[in-house]
């Protein structure tokens, strides 16, 4: 515990947990929604949603190398910002939606993990003690996959005070998309706080 003793590194890890939490359920939400509601295959689908995790990719490591040249914070904060909108945009999806929305959002909230990962992690390095990267590692991982858990469990919680224990059908798809709504307005929610923390960790 003493690595939380530090004001930066316990910003970092509760803003990594934030976006984890803020992000994780989407693949879920989305899956259900481009199968169930707009009536796409399952290879259609991963192809569709494939598209965040591309994004990430394709800027993890170039943003990596710039955070190491000029302000981090920039990418940080621009990072959670984008993010949000992104999960926004997907709060509005609805039965005669474009497909071009969710797939902005899904780029978006691409960006915005790609801006915002490397530079949060590296900030939580530089934090620590040389003696301590082991358990900073350890620390890093515990926070990704509480976010990601608890992120699936709010998803769930929503579902089933709106949908109950009850397969999705055409006779509950509107249930379906309100329980939708709520849940990505509450992920866009959680986004907004870790952008609060994300710009007090980086405030001088």
């Amino acid at each position: 515990m003493s690595i939380f003793k530090s004001r930066v590194s316990s910003l970092s890890a509760l803003s990594l947990l934030l976006m984890n939490i803020a992000t994780t359920a989407m693949w879920a939400l989305l899956s259900l929604y481009f199968q169930d509601i707009l009536h796409l295959g399952p290879q259609i689908t991963a192809l569709i949603i494939s598209v965040q995790p591309l994004m990430v990719a394709l800027l993890s490591t170039p943003v990596g190398r710039l955070s190491d040249r000029i302000d981090k914070r920039i990418f940080a904060v621009a990072g959670m910002v984008v993010t949000t909108i992104g999960l926004l945009i997907l709060s509005q999806l609805s039965y005669y939606t474009s497909l071009l929305i969710p797939v902005t959002g899904l780029i978006l909230v691409g960006i915005g993990l790609g801006l915002f990962a490397s530079p949060t992690t590296n900030r939580f390095i530089e934090s620590i003690e040389g003696r301590d990267y082991g358990m900073g590692s350890a620390t890093l991982s515990t926070m990704i996959y509480s976010g990601q858990t608890m992120s699936l469990g709010i998803m769930l919680f929503i579902f089933s005070i709106f949908l109950g224990n009850v397969q999705i059908i055409p006779s509950n798809f509107q249930t379906f998309l309100i329980s939708l709504k709520i849940a990505f307005i509450v992920f866009a929610t959680v986004s907004c706080v870790g952008l609060i923390v994300s710009i007090l960790n980086w405030k001088k």
